[in-house]
């Protein structure tokens, strides 16, 4: 079976997927990963927990999802890493405590599924094996794939950002298009918050209650 494996991929990567795959290096303008077959192509998007995290909060996930949906019916994202919940329900990325709380990860992860993504966590030393499952999974039962997509449709970036800030505890789909039309892209939304109550239609309990949901202050997530 062959992997097209993006050439800014660490060399262990590459070195890991050939006990599974004939690797082919290249230069990928989408995905880490491509595992090309005569009934589908497999996409895959590799994130470390602080890429992933970083990636929300920016923008960079929404648009990498929305490439990929355009070649994929089914695109695919590994979360390779360490992800654990402390005691205080904020989640620890690979050893590093950050100010994300559990269930907004979750929540995000939610989102992007329902945007027609898979989602899937694994150990770094398994990653390579998970690639290999996966492309076993999505040849074997590409018809059953294509078929679950297709009624979600393709989704413009900013539908897809909607969807994101949607997720978010006391926005809704209605505030969150309010809020990207005011600061113009997800990032700006969360960094913003404190000025939210500039806009027409979000008030303070909303501003509060978000700021509390994502542990916000002025310096950041």
């Amino acid at each position: 079976m062959i992997a097209l494996v993006d050439d800014r991929e660490p060399p262990s990567i590459h070195l890991d997927l050939k006990n599974f795959f004939e690797v082919q290096k290249i230069h990928l303008s989408i995905g880490d990963i491509i595992i090309p077959s005569k009934t589908s192509t497999c996409i895959i998007e590799r994130k470390t927990p602080g890429d992933f995290l970083g990636s929300i909060a920016d923008g960079r996930l929404v648009e990498q999802l929305s490439r990929m949906l355009q070649t994929s019916p089914a695109p695919v994202f590994i979360i390779e890493g360490d992800i654990k919940c402390n005691k205080g329900k904020k989640v620890v990325a690979d050893g590093r405590h950050t100010r994300w709380y559990y269930y907004s990860y979750q929540s995000m992860i939610a989102s992007l599924q329902l945007a027609g993504a898979i989602v899937i966590h694994c150990p770094s030393r398994l990653f390579a094996e998970t690639v290999f499952k996966i492309a076993l999974w999505h040849q074997k039962d590409a018809h059953l794939t294509a078929r679950r997509v297709p009624n979600l449709g393709f989704k413009t970036t900013f539908s897809q950002q909607v969807d994101l800030l949607a997720a978010i505890p006391g926005i809704g789909i209605d505030k969150a298009e309010l809020l990207l039309d005011t600061f113009g892209n997800p990032w700006n939304v969360i960094s913003g918050v404190p000025d939210w109550g500039k806009v027409k239609g979000i008030g303070k309990k909303t501003v509060e209650k978000v700021m509390n949901f994502l542990d916000y202050d002025r310096n950041g997530i």
